[in-house]
């Protein structure tokens, strides 16, 4: 059993149990929403998306909140639970990396307090690419594009 699952927290704030607060997140679930968002069309939109995962990285770690050094920050260590890696050579036509990927992610963990537990890159077809934000535990993709070169740089 994983230790995500053998935590039990006990604080309590106001009338709400810190385990009531928390939202658990479906990891492939929220790929797939990320993937639905970017390739999302609408009626005023002619370009036809078919942006997929070319390959990425991802890492499930266990942070302990509770420890007497994670909150001054002198905490280094975390268990990493687990690594997910879909590589490009293993996603090509007629592989089924990208299945086995998905089957990868096929796990819930706590997104809403506490300390980061996903982290990680995914690269995509389009030439953007997405890492993990966080602010105070809450956790999110972020999709990055390549600023555009500025004219001075053009020429020489």
């Amino acid at each position: 059993m994983s230790k995500l699952k053998e935590i039990k927290m006990t604080k309590v704030y106001g009338s709400v149990k810190l385990e009531e607060m928390a939202q658990p997140m479906h990891a492939r679930n929220e790929i797939l929403r990320l993937l639905e968002n970017i390739n999302y069309k609408t009626v005023f939109d002619d370009q036809d998306y078919n942006v997929r995962i070319l390959c990425a990285d991802i890492r499930l770690h266990f942070v302990d909140i509770h420890h007497p050094n994670f909150h001054n920050g002198t905490l280094k260590d975390c268990e990493v639970l687990k690594v997910i890696r879909l590589y490009k050579d293993d996603n090509e036509v007629g592989s089924n990396g990208y299945e086995e990927f998905m089957k990868a992610l096929d796990f819930k963990y706590e997104s809403s307090h506490g300390g980061q537990q996903l982290y990680g890159t995914i690269w995509f077809s389009d030439g953007t690419w997405a890492t993990r934000g966080e602010y105070d535990g809450s956790e999110w993709w972020e999709r990055h594009k390549r600023p555009a070169i500025p004219e001075y740089l053009e020429t020489t």
